[in-house]
């Protein structure tokens, strides 16, 4: 093969002018009252919306069209189960897999949830969490995790509490006694 024409600077398309011509980017101002707001306005997430950040799902979070439910974890209950390091060291998709796991495709409230005994919830990792109501009242998530008797409305999201980190079943951090399929 041959070349069709002599080789030009301005047809090599590495070579850059002096001047930049690219305009600035402009990088989207979180809303307070959405649910990348309520993580970073609340000084007890901050280990969740670090995740979050580093799972780059931010955008996703922030965003006016999405519908979706959250199970958010605190600093204080993460650290009884996990030392700090164990998500300091995370890489993206494991931080992305451990934050599409805690989030549901639809708006499900505490009241829905509180109807049934118990139900399979489709996360967005593709897979089915247990939610299990026993006949005390107490709710949990996979058998282990509590689902607290908390809910918080945002305006893209309904946010629910639990006591521990959800982990994906392919994550080996946290062997969790029920299997997610």
């Amino acid at each position: 093969m041959t070349s069709q024409g002599p080789y030009l600077a301005e047809l090599n398309v590495t070579h850059y002018d002096n001047e930049c011509t690219k305009k600035p980017v402009i990088i989207p101002k979180t809303k307070e009252n959405n649910l990348l707001g309520f993580l970073q306005n609340n000084k007890e997430y901050s280990i969740f919306a670090y995740l979050v950040d580093l799972a780059k799902l931010s955008g996703l979070f922030n965003s006016d069209q999405v519908y979706i439910t959250l199970f958010a974890v605190t600093n204080k209950e993460i650290k009884k189960h996990y030392p700090e390091e164990v998500f300091l060291n995370l890489d993206l998709l494991s931080a992305r897999k451990i934050i599409l796991n805690h989030t549901l495709e639809r708006n499900i409230s505490l009241n829905m949830l509180k109807s049934s005994r118990s139900l399979y919830l489709h996360n967005k990792a593709d897979t089915r969490l247990l939610y299990e109501r026993d006949s005390d009242g107490n709710m949990k998530i996979n058998r282990v995790i509590k689902l607290k008797n908390e809910m918080e409305k945002v305006d893209n999201a309904i946010v629910l509490f639990v006591d521990n980190i959800i982990m994906p079943h392919d994550l080996t951090c946290n062997l969790q006694p029920f299997p997610v399929c």
